[in-house]
């Protein structure tokens, strides 16, 4: 998996839940892409 579009830090991602995987997150950011993030660089705000 991969993608060409950069998260910076600090960037707030809407709308997020756990699928099969629970080391990845399923959420929206910058304006509605959907993505998965690594839950390990994730915290809680």
């Amino acid at each position: 998996k991969g993608t060409n579009q950069v998260i910076k830090q600090g960037t707030v991602i809407r709308g997020i839940s756990i699928g099969s995987d629970p080391k990845l997150v399923s959420g929206k950011a910058n304006g509605g892409q959907s993505m998965y993030v690594i839950a390990e660089y994730c915290r809680k705000k």
